[in-house]
């Protein structure tokens, strides 16, 4: 009799990993874009708190003396796009934490995010599960948590993991559809496509998939096509893209849609400059190269070979094999196939303005997984004791590695670069976040007794996030960006050294690593 099942096993260590993950989810610090984020889901709370509540919410704004932005003039400019978590976030706070200091907020709303990134991954597992065995989708699901880049945005990132969480719930329910076709899978998929929209308006890429899917359940012959369910679909989805889109609150027009669609595929509203490959350049001058070369050295080398082997072996049997039959039997890998490389020829050939790494297209890495764990699954399918053997101690030293290091530099796991690429990373942008201002600001706590006059040393390192991170009584003794500063906190990566802050008349008094590379740095007059 076994005691211990492989079903309990795994929800043993997902419970296990929950626990750790809520755990540490007060380690990590705002993050550069939240602070906008949060305020855009109080915007639209305000706005349907004075449509449904309008005395209860007068009152609330007149003894908080708040002050929003108003809808219609918030969504006039076409880069303000809407993301509905960012409402619900906001109804929590309200709910559970509307007296609550920022540090306080801030810590619930990353234990939230957390836990969408574990529904995140019970529908990976589940996705992975139509094609592949169950230790092989464990397996796939340990080395996607083990992605130390990944992991760290499961806190802090506002979007790209949600927009994550939205594909890979899309996928799972367009597999559903080809697999059991039923209308529930059609509403479900709806929910997910229209939240994926929501928060990317390029994410409706992925919806021709769900034509190709409907030609195929119907053998490509358009009497046999699902048109009932491909109806409801359609008036659900519409239905929803209304009601969790205020751009259409304030004038129902589809151009609305179609321009923040077209503003996102040719993103160039910021153009920061950044570091990239040694040298400081705007954002909208990388090279095409620029995502391709980020996947290479942020992602895991075990993943990376597992993939391009994966990669090498599905497509092997798609031309050796009779083309219809290995279409039928490998439908799921030809989807995965287009989810991975539409949008990376999109990006070549549109060129929107990305930046800090590929966090934009943190979904990719979904199909990454997927044919990682193709070529896990293909390993057992042999069925040899020395290759299997083999694959278990490689396995076992990545996760021996992978956790040493991110225990070793955590909160920091969101700066990871592989074996290969770790001794360049200084010729990367790095912590874009900003995270690591914090951990600067508690060490000039630290180190003077009385009052600290701080200022960020460009305009970008925003000091004034992490200053809402500490306790009310540190606060007071910390005066930010005043003419008297004695200290100035940098976490860009510029390109400048040690000897280079020298010569412009400062004195590096602090830096904080990882991996024995710079990632902040706090400067005093010489």
């Amino acid at each position: 009799m076994q005691i211990f099942s492989f079903k309990l096993i795994q929800k043993l260590l997902f419970i296990i990993f929950i626990f750790f993950g809520l755990l540490s989810a007060k380690d990590y610090n705002i993050s550069y874009d939240e602070l906008e984020y949060r305020q855009q889901g109080f915007i639209v709370l305000n706005h349907l708190g004075k449509k449904f509540f309008p005395e209860k919410t007068n009152q609330i704004i007149k003894n908080k003396n708040l002050d929003y932005t108003d809808l219609d003039n918030y969504f006039i400019n076409d880069n303000n796009h809407f993301k509905v978590h960012h409402t619900f976030l906001a109804t929590l706070e309200y709910i559970f934490h509307k007296n609550s200091s920022k540090s306080v907020v801030f810590n619930f709303r990353h234990a939230i995010n957390f836990i969408f990134s574990s529904l995140l991954i019970i529908l990976l597992y589940k996705l992975l599960r139509f094609n592949f065995n169950r230790s092989s989708s464990s397996i796939g699901i340990i080395l996607f948590i083990l992605s130390p880049r990944i992991y760290a945005n499961f806190f802090f990132n506002p979007n790209d993991i949600m927009s994550m969480l939205s594909l890979v719930g899309s996928l799972f329910y367009l597999f559903r559809i080809i697999k059991k076709n039923k209308t529930v899978d059609y509403i479900l998929f709806s929910i997910f496509i229209v939240f994926s929209f929501n928060i990317r308006f390029t994410n409706l890429y992925i919806y021709p998939l769900l034509i190709f899917s409907l030609l195929y359940i119907s053998n490509f012959r358009l009497l046999s096509f699902p048109y009932k369910k491909f109806l409801l679909h359609i008036i659900s989805a519409i239905i929803l893209l209304y009601l969790i889109t205020p751009n259409l609150w304030i004038e129902p027009n589809p151009i609305h849609l179609l321009k923040g669609f077209l503003s996102q595929v040719n993103f160039t509203a910021h153009d920061p400059a950044i570091m990239f490959l040694g040298s400081n350049i705007s954002s909208s001058d990388v090279p095409f190269y620029y995502l391709l070369l980020w996947i290479i050295i942020s992602s895991p080398v075990f993943v990376l070979i597992l993939f391009f082997v994966g990669m090498l072996i599905y497509i092997r049997k798609l031309i050796l094999n009779d083309l219809y039959k290995s279409f039928k039997e490998n439908i799921y890998g030809i989807l995965i196939f287009y989810f991975i490389f539409t949008p990376i020829f999109g990006y070549i050939i549109f060129k929107p303005e990305i930046f800090n790494g590929w966090r934009h297209f943190y979904f990719i890495y979904i199909g990454i997984i997927f044919f990682s764990t193709y070529t896990i699954q293909e390993i057992q399918n042999k069925k040899n004791i020395y290759i299997n053997l083999a694959f278990i101690v490689l396995f076992s030293l990545n996760t021996v590695f992978i956790l040493n290091w991110s225990f070793k530099n955590h909160p920091y796991q969101n700066l990871f670069f592989n074996s290969l690429s770790k001794k360049y990373a200084n010729n990367f942008e790095l912590d874009y976040w900003g995270l690591s201002n914090l951990e600067a600001l508690n060490y000039l706590l630290d180190k003077e007794k009385g009052k600290i006059y701080v200022s960020q040393y460009n305009d970008r390192s925003r000091i004034d996030f992490s200053y809402l991170m500490i306790n009310k009584n540190d606060q007071k003794r910390i005066e930010l960006n005043t003419e008297n500063s004695k200290y100035w906190i940098s976490n860009i990566n510029s390109g400048l050294r040690d000897k280079d802050y020298e010569n412009l008349g400062y004195k590096v008094v602090h830096k904080i690593f990882v991996d024995n590379f710079t990632i902040n740095r706090i400067l005093t007059k010489k």
